[in-house]
């Protein structure tokens, strides 16, 4: 009777382990840090989701890039350096329990709205030639993603798509509080 008590006990706690992996927990909050792909530099960015219901996720968060170029000649020196700060919202509706994947990944897709403040600074050797800031980097789109739980605290994460300026996606680590 002991062994059967203590293997029931087992079962219960990898259960409620494994539970505590997946995604639709209304409980969990996951603050998401990674690194994006786009053309405009390489995004650094942070993200909290919280569950609005079993299967949705609303989510804010931020980035941050910059890129720049120089051109050279004999005579003739200029650069270029754009420095583009984000902020966005998400929605991702999460396939888990529909698709009956295991609870060690996650996949969900969703859309995302974002707005961006631009700072550009161009120089040459004739001396400065233009400093500014723009706002009203407005981008809507679409996202695909997943993500591979290591523990229960601590997941990978790849997503593709996004909004204009974080244009192709990004990877990075996700932490379940």
């Amino acid at each position: 009777m002991k062994k059967i008590l203590i293997f029931i006990y087992s079962v219960m706690i990898t259960g409620s382990s494994t539970l505590a992996q997946d995604a639709t927990q209304l409980s969990h909050t996951r603050i998401n840090v990674g690194v994006g792909m786009s053309g405009w530099g390489v995004p650094i960015y942070g993200s909290v989701e919280f569950n609005a219901s079993r299967d949705f996720n609303i989510g804010i968060g931020g980035s941050y890039q910059s890129i720049g170029e120089s051109y050279n000649t004999a005579s003739y020196r200029s650069s270029w350096q754009h420095t583009i700060i984000g902020f966005s919202g998400a929605g991702k509706y999460y396939f888990d329990r529909v698709l009956k994947i295991p609870s060690e990944y996650d996949l969900y897709a969703g859309a995302t709205a974002g707005y961006y403040i631009w700072n550009t600074k161009t120089t040459s050797n004739s001396g400065e030639i233009y400093s500014g800031s723009g706002a009203g980097g407005f981008g809507i789109g679409v996202i695909i993603g997943g993500r591979y739980y290591f523990n229960d605290n601590i997941a990978v994460h790849l997503e593709l798509g996004g909004n204009s300026v974080i244009a192709s996606g990004g990877a990075g680590i996700t932490f379940v509080l």
